[in-house]
């Protein structure tokens, strides 16, 4: 156990250091170790040890700008004493720079995955035109727009897009914009209802969704629906509603195939009564 005295005057046999200031004051520390006991018999030991400390050498010595005086434990354990204020102050100078680097390499990971995605070979501006004229072909061929509306953007995207694409499509929505880093920009779709009309969900929720499973069956939707091979029969589209609803009261659950639990169990029968409808297409 260590213990000290502070705010005394003590006679020093050997002065290491004294401020010229007269008025200054130095903090006297004394420190020893005693055995540990009933608390009577370590004050009587305490008593008895720091009136020894008086009897042998004592030292004075700055310490961070303050004058200490004392025996030599009394100095260390005043040094370390001095050294915690220093310390916790750089801890929150350390703290504050963690959440400042935290937030900026938040900042780069999105912008890294926002990257990653628009050089991806399915995000290039070419495949954008694609699925941009993907969308306004079944704008025109089975929500009736005028095709004046939609021709410069269907003869942008020459290169035939037959099949529903869930994630491609939901990236033109966003409200950036789409870009290739260059001199070349889209700007983002506004009519969601067509994409909602294809895929079920909106663009938004669109890019959360990855569970392989779900992607296909929407994506299989989007592309009868938008084909003029096929004709989607009354079945079909209540089993791709049936499973959107069921899909949207598990907050898009991932993974539902790969287990057995009461909570997706409505979804996977909707599943797969989706399945037995789209053969019949």
């Amino acid at each position: 156990m260590q213990l000290c005295y502070s705010k005394q005057r003590l006679k020093t046999a050997d002065v290491k250091k004294i401020y010229n200031d007269a008025d200054s004051k130095s903090t006297a520390v004394l420190a020893t170790k005693i055995d540990i006991g009933s608390e009577s018999d370590m004050t009587t030991s305490a008593r008895r040890s720091l009136a020894e400390c008086l009897h042998r050498e004592l030292y004075s010595e700055a310490i961070h700008n303050k004058m200490y005086t004392g025996n030599e434990e009394g100095l260390v354990l005043a040094g370390e004493n001095a050294r915690i204020p220093i310390l916790e102050s750089k801890i929150d100078g350390l703290q504050e720079q963690i959440k400042d680097l935290d937030s900026r390499f938040s900042k780069l990971q999105s912008e890294f995955d926002q990257l990653r995605d628009q050089r991806d070979v399915r995000f290039t501006v070419g495949y954008a035109d694609i699925r941009n004229r993907f969308l306004s072909t079944y704008r025109r061929d089975v929500l009736g727009a005028e095709p004046d509306e939609v021709r410069e953007v269907i003869k942008a995207g020459n290169s035939a897009a037959h099949n529903g694409s869930l994630k491609a499509d939901a990236m033109l929505y966003r409200p950036e914009g789409f870009s290739d880093g260059y001199d070349r920009h889209i700007p983002p779709r506004t009519d969601r209802d067509t994409f909602e009309s294809l895929y079920g969900v909106d663009p938004s929720v669109a890019e959360k969704i990855v569970y392989t499973s779900t992607i296909l069956l929407l994506e299989r939707h989007a592309t009868v629906c938008a084909s003029i091979k096929h004709q989607p029969t009354t079945l079909f589209e209540e089993t791709f509603q049936a499973f959107v609803r069921a899909l949207k009261e598990t907050n898009y659950a991932s993974g539902y195939l790969e287990v057995q639990s009461a909570q997706v169990a409505e979804l996977v029968s909707a599943y797969r009564e989706f399945w037995k409808a789209s053969g019949e297409v």
